[in-house]
């Protein structure tokens, strides 16, 4: 199946369970926007229960090369933007957007996690798999990005595939920033045409001018 049938956003309404069996085979990807523009990046894996990552070593490498931000001047490895913390957890994320499986609340995994959390100051953000990874990644919204009581808006990705964008608040700092910027540049307009107002009304003023 190419890149792009997959490629879409779903909701899981409706989708029989059986269609996932569990998320072990998938890296997860979980992007929680927040309103102050800061966005955190949580990848998740199974190294375990995955079938190709099975050392907490190699599940660590994998989740740090597994996804790239997009920029105008091209994609950027996460690593380089911001540096990710590790921890190892036992229990899936309650907010993982697949059917659960019967008794998997009290199934141990053996979880390896890396989270960026960065502001990366844009009005929107977009992810990729880079080009010949080997991974599928399970991408899912959190935050601010999901409206209150909706069903996670999700994808797979696969190599080469990349996320809509993803619209981020600016911080405040920022919007100051762009209105003194804008301020200055309509002030720099301003200026001279105020000048030049008011030397013409000087020059309606004196008292050498003849009036009509």
């Amino acid at each position: 199946m190419k890149g792009s049938a997959v490629g879409l956003f779903f909701c899981l309404w409706g989708w029989p369970a059986t269609l996932w069996a569990h998320a072990s085979a998938f890296v997860l990807a979980k992007c929680s926007p927040a309103e102050s523009g800061e966005v955190s990046l949580e990848l998740t894996v199974d190294y375990r229960q995955h079938p190709i990552l099975t050392g907490q070593e190699a599940a660590v490498a994998a989740l740090r090369e597994v996804l790239q931000v997009e920029t105008p001047q091209g994609p950027v490895p996460l690593e380089t933007i911001v540096s990710g913390t590790v921890r190892f957890e036992t229990a899936m994320d309650p907010d993982l957007p697949l059917p659960r499986e019967p008794g998997e609340a009290e199934t141990s995994h053996a979880l390896a996690v890396v989270r960026y959390q960065w502001n990366p100051e844009v009005r929107e953000v977009k992810f990729s798999v880079p080009r010949g990874n080997p991974h599928d990644v399970l991408f899912w919204l959190s935050g601010k990005a999901r409206a209150p009581g909706e069903p996670a808006p999700w994808r797979i990705l696969i190599a080469g595939d990349t996320t809509p964008p993803i619209p981020l608040a600016l911080p405040v700092a920022v919007e100051r920033n762009l209105a003194l910027r804008w301020g200055v540049a309509l002030g720099g307009m301003g200026l001279p045409l105020l000048a030049v107002l008011l030397i013409r009304r000087r020059l309606a003023l004196s008292p050498g001018r003849k009036t009509a």
